[in-house]
């Protein structure tokens, strides 16, 4: 699950810059930067999530107790 974190990052920041590009002429440099902050922050927080909740090397089966 590694995979879909690096995946998730990368695609975020791609729409990021796509949009950083797309708001260069209609929007203020500052809304356009808070606004590529924002997306990267969501795109940083959700791989972490992603990378750290994935359930790889989970705690495995429960132990019978008697």
């Amino acid at each position: 699950m590694e995979i879909a974190g690096v995946i998730f990052v990368l695609v975020l920041v791609a729409i990021a810059y796509i949009a950083f590009r797309l708001l260069k002429r209609s929007v203020r440099f500052f809304v356009r930067l808070i606004l590529l902050i924002v997306i990267i922050g969501a795109a940083l927080v959700g791989g972490i999530y992603i990378w750290n909740y994935s359930g790889v090397g989970g705690t495995g089966a429960p132990l019978r107790v008697r």
